[in-house]
């Protein structure tokens, strides 16, 4: 059997080595750069969502929620829970404090009815009309 390369040029050899290598890392970096890039894309979409402000996923929210559930001690407190009870209390705590809870149901509500703004009712933008 004879070799195959004898009689080239081993400059050819080399240079078909290098071309070859060269491609080999071009395609490593082009499979390199694809994960790369999708792991950019789900990095912007989690960076989004942190900053996003209608997020419920976002750092500020998330933050002061950790903070409240580790004072109060509740796990599932919120700040926009926190707000709706202090400003709707609840009877006893108004009754607490001397106050009578709102009507709630048709029986409880007043039967009086506001007067009409027309000219037989008293309105301070009727005067001298």
């Amino acid at each position: 059997m004879s070799n195959p390369l004898a009689g080239v040029d081993p400059r050819w050899l080399l240079y078909g080595a290098a071309i070859a290598g060269v491609g080999f890392v071009a395609w490593q970096l082009t499979k390199a750069a694809r994960a790369g890039a999708t792991l950019a894309a789900e990095g912007l979409a989690t960076v989004g969502a942190a900053i996003n402000p209608a997020s419920d996923q976002n750092l500020a929210y998330r933050g002061v929620n950790a903070i409240g559930s580790g004072i109060t001690g509740d796990s599932s407190w919120t700040l926009g829970g926190w707000i709706y009870d202090v400003t709707h209390p609840s009877e006893e705590q108004l009754r607490a404090v001397g106050l009578r809870p709102a009507a709630r149901g048709p029986a409880e509500r007043s039967t009086v009815t506001p007067p009409r703004n027309d000219d037989e009712s008293p309105s301070p933008f009727n005067v001298g009309a």
